[in-house]
This record gives C-alpha cells, sequence and structure tokens, in this order.
C-alpha cells in the first residue's frame, strides 16, 4: 500500500522581504510556466530548476543547477518533472529596470501559483516538492 504526501511551497520574494504561501498540491509529471510583463520589449530573466534543496524553513532553496534563459514577455514552457516531483521557477527583470512581472504556474491541470508584482531588483519565486512514502 502506498500512502502519498505532498507538499508545495510557494514563496513570493521580494527584497528585503518575503511573503510566503501555502498551496494544495497537484498530481501530474509535468509544470508549466506562463510569465508575462507590462512592457512587451522588457528582457526577463527565467531560472528553473528540478534540481534543488528545498529550504526548511521557507527561505531560499539551494539549487544544485539550474537553466537560465532570457525571454521577452509572453513566454510560456512546460516542463517534465522528475521522479522526485520537484520544480523550482523564479522571475525577473534582466536589466533590474522596474516592471510590473506576473508568473503563473501549474502543475499537471491544478494552478498552484500566480502573482503579479512590481519589481526591480526583486523576484517572484515557485517552488514544488512532493514526497511519496511507501508503506
Amino acid at each position: 500500500m502506498t500512502t502519498a504526501a505532498f507538499g508545495i511551497v510557494a514563496l513570493l520574494h521580494a527584497v528585503p522581504g518575503c511573503d510566503f504561501g501555502l498551496i494544495g498540491g497537484g498530481d501530474a509529471n509535468t509544470a508549466r510556466v506562463v510569465v508575462d510583463a507590462n512592457d512587451l520589449d522588457a528582457t526577463l530573466r527565467v531560472v528553473t530548476s528540478t534540481d534543488f534543496a528545498p529550504s526548511p524553513r521557507g527561505g531560499e532553496p539551494v539549487l544544485r543547477s539550474a537553466d537560465t534563459t532570457e525571454v521577452m514577455p509572453l513566454f510560456e514552457r512546460t516542463y517534465g518533472l522528475p521522479a522526485n516531483r520537484r520544480f523550482y521557477a523564479e522571475v525577473g527583470s534582466a536589466d533590474s529596470s522596474e516592471i510590473t512581472i506576473s508568473m503563473r504556474v501549474w502543475i499537471g491541470v491544478r494552478k498552484e501559483f500566480d502573482a503579479t508584482r512590481t519589481v526591480t531588483e526583486e523576484i517572484l519565486r515557485f517552488s514544488f516538492v512532493s514526497n511519496e512514502f511507501g508503506i
């Protein structure tokens, strides 16, 4: 018999403070990220990872490896989740100019994150961790 325990920590990081939120789990093998901004000519930096150590206290995770991409709004991409079902995404302005950014993340068909913020050096950050335990 298998018992699944799902844990998600979605956190919105803004320098110098942080906002933390807990959101219910989704059951799927993909993560879809949609990023938009109020300036369609802006360059945004998107960082994604499936190889990271989550912070036990809701702080910044430790990225063991990550992909960094500079994109223009509207950016949308779907990522496969590994067996450990971890996914991390962050977005910010590539040149630290003030811009309003939105990021939405779906795990499977369930929207797990939807935030819009005006940022300069800040970033929007989302992390998903799902663990399955066998008994």
